[in-house]
């Protein structure tokens, strides 16, 4: 087992999840930056790419703005602008292009393809909002 939450219904949620006990003791479960690459491979986002530590902090960045911004929408606040222009920034990122491999079959491709996968979560449903 690997400790993600899957099956929350949006992959939103899931990506959110990934911290956990919030108002306790905080159980972080992207702590280095292969457990960001096995959670995207357990999304289905992206196979075998390798993440690196500023794409871990910036995927953190994420989750907490998006975790901020959903909490707001429950509670009918509005999200601090911090929050917001972080998450269009995300959504204006270059995300997963479909090709074509040498076996003709079709592959994903980014210059950075876990942080496109962060950016749109192409495979299944966006991250953002």
């Amino acid at each position: 087992m690997s400790g993600f939450r899957f099956g929350l219904g949006h992959i939103t949620l899931e990506f959110v999840a990934t911290l956990g006990d919030r108002p306790g003791r905080r159980i972080e479960r992207l702590a280095e930056p292969g457990d960001l690459t096995r959670w995207l491979a357990e999304a289905k986002l992206t196979e075998g790419t390798r993440v690196s530590a500023r794409v871990l902090d910036q995927a953190r960045n994420l989750r907490e703005a998006t975790y901020r911004v959903l909490d707001c929408a429950r509670a009918g606040r509005r999200p601090a602008k911090p929050d917001l222009e972080l998450l269009n920034e995300w959504a204006r990122r270059p995300t997963l292009a479909p090709q074509i491999d040498r076996d003709l079959h079709r592959t994903l491709v980014a210059p950075d393809p876990a942080a496109a996968a962060l950016a749109s979560g192409r495979t299944r449903k966006p991250i953002g909002l």
